[in-house]
């Protein structure tokens, strides 16, 4: 159980589990102020968060998924401005990945939820998408 407290949104759409050396944490988004609160996993209390700008040098824009995985990379993906972040524990942005083709006005973007989540297997990153509106469409361009 984790107790609802200020820092926790009920519109929480990302969460995951995350163990290191010393801790296991129950990560949950808070997406209304781009906040990412670690949970300690055995007691429920929240123990820190991570606040990510939205806009400006540092802005990661509205977070539509990630991948905490260790404190010092964590994987934020902006659906809206296709832009893949990694972050540290202070927020601040180590590398940043521009994941839409210039010239490509119907591409299919990479879709992140809990149901639908990046796994990071060795040094690859995967995203999952679904397939592109047009092809489906009998609406002729």
């Amino acid at each position: 159980m984790f107790p609802l407290d200020s820092l926790t949104s009920k519109m929480g759409n990302y969460f995951q589990y995350f163990e290191n050396d010393t801790s296991k944490y129950f990560i949950l988004m808070n997406k209304f102020n781009n906040d990412l609160i670690f949970y300690d996993y055995e007691t429920g209390n929240s123990q820190f968060y991570i606040n990510m700008e939205k806009n400006g040098p540092n802005g990661v824009g509205d977070v539509s998924g990630l991948l905490v995985h260790s404190l010092d990379s964590i994987f934020i993906y902006s659906y809206n401005k296709g832009l893949l972040h990694i972050i540290d524990s202070s927020g601040k942005i180590k590398n940043k990945y521009n994941l839409i083709s210039d010239g490509h006005r119907y591409q299919v973007r990479p879709y992140i939820s809990n149901t639908t989540p990046m796994v990071k297997i060795g040094n690859k990153l995967l995203l999952n998408s679904f397939g592109s509106r047009l092809k489906y469409s009998k609406i002729k361009r």
